[in-house]
């Protein structure tokens, strides 16, 4: 088990668990950005990246942010109305989401929401 630190304040800010198969240690990072001052920062919030259609035309995205915490993903045709489609939790790397039902549709919304 690791622990990461706020360099700053020295404040913890998560944790993860290793994994060897004897000759090599996986240390997984936690979700990291840079901000304008460039200082890193660990990423508390959700967020979706890489959105893509695939082949068979099923949406999918990745789900990152704080590992261990769970995510609500939701979607919605015009904005106003959303409708649950997954409860994810993110572990230490990110979440691959995918929507098989979003092949019959030309287009849509999606978000992630923490759940508290």
């Amino acid at each position: 088990m690791a622990g990461w630190c706020d360099a700053q304040t020295a404040r913890r800010t998560g944790e993860t668990t290793g994994v060897s198969d004897g000759l090599q240690l996986a240390l997984p990072l936690p979700e990291f950005l840079e901000d304008l001052a460039g200082r890193i920062v660990v990423v508390k919030d959700f967020s979706l990246r890489s959105p893509a259609r695939l082949p068979a035309g099923q949406f999918q995205t990745v789900l990152a942010g704080e590992a261990g915490r769970s995510c609500r993903i939701e979607a919605s045709a015009d904005l106003a109305a959303w409708q649950s489609l997954a409860l994810l939790t993110n572990l230490p790397a990110a979440a691959v989401f995918q929507d098989a039902a979003a092949a019959a549709l030309s287009r849509g919304f999606c978000r992630a929401k923490a759940e508290e």
